[in-house]
């Protein structure tokens, strides 16, 4: 499954690993998602249920479940009651 993610985050867009700016001008209706989640407010539009979290400083728009910012080890996760994201190694 390491090799899996490992692939995926090879394949991913820049925009993915470095982050989006963020656009105040945009926040996703929280409503018709299930249980999905919606991004946090100036990020890019959920994908595939993945919602769009701020990281770092100067704070970004980030995807969470994949590497992103975080070491090759890790991915970033939604950090619950914030709408930032940690890094924390990856499930085996």
């Amino acid at each position: 499954m390491v090799d899996a993610l490992s692939k995926q985050q090879q394949d991913c867009p820049v925009h993915l690993k470095k982050g989006v700016e963020i656009d105040n001008s945009y926040i996703q209706p929280n409503y018709g998602y299930g249980f999905q989640y919606a991004s946090v407010p100036g990020c890019p539009k959920a994908i595939s249920g993945r919602p769009w979290l701020y990281y770092g400083s100067p704070t970004r728009c980030y995807l969470a479940g994949i590497q992103g910012p975080c070491s090759s080890h890790q991915t970033l996760q939604w950090r619950r009651g914030s709408s930032f994201g940690v890094c924390q190694n990856r499930r085996m």
